[in-house]
């Protein structure tokens, strides 16, 4: 799931950071000509350098905290449609090969659909395998 908003904060993210440099060579290079920009400067300068910084790497957080959200989300979907395809049963090893995902991975997400109430886990009589059964 592609989100224009997220990327909009990513890209504000790292401008903001590369301002913050940006700054950082400025006061050093004024320091270099003057020999006393940095004493005469440093709250304004220290504000105009750690506030972009911090805006910035606040912005990348998020959009990664969201980048991933939607990536779990993603993956549930993908999982549900699975399953719906397949009469409504999954095994993790299955589902962990179809979706190109790790075992782990695929557990971790038959728990979480589990706890929403997606899914049920039952034990196959024939074989003595885990699967996963979609609750309609």
């Amino acid at each position: 799931m592609f989100n224009v908003s997220n990327l909009i904060r990513f890209v504000i993210g790292i401008t903001l950071i590369a301002i913050s440099f940006l700054a950082l060579v400025i006061m050093v290079l004024l320091e270099a000509i003057t020999q006393d920009f940095i004493a005469n400067h440093f709250v304004l300068m220290s504000f105009v350098i750690l506030l972009p910084l911090i805006a910035g790497g606040v912005l990348l957080m998020q959009s990664r905290k969201k980048w991933k959200e939607d990536s779990q989300a993603s993956l549930e979907l993908q999982l549900i449609n699975l399953a719906r395809t397949q009469n409504g049963v999954l095994t993790v090893a299955g589902t962990s090969t179809k979706l190109n995902k790790p075992v782990e991975k695929i557990q971790e997400i038959f728990r979480g659909l589990e706890g929403k109430d997606l899914f049920e886990v039952q034990v196959n009589d024939d074989n003595g395998v885990l699967q996963y059964r979609l609750l309609e």
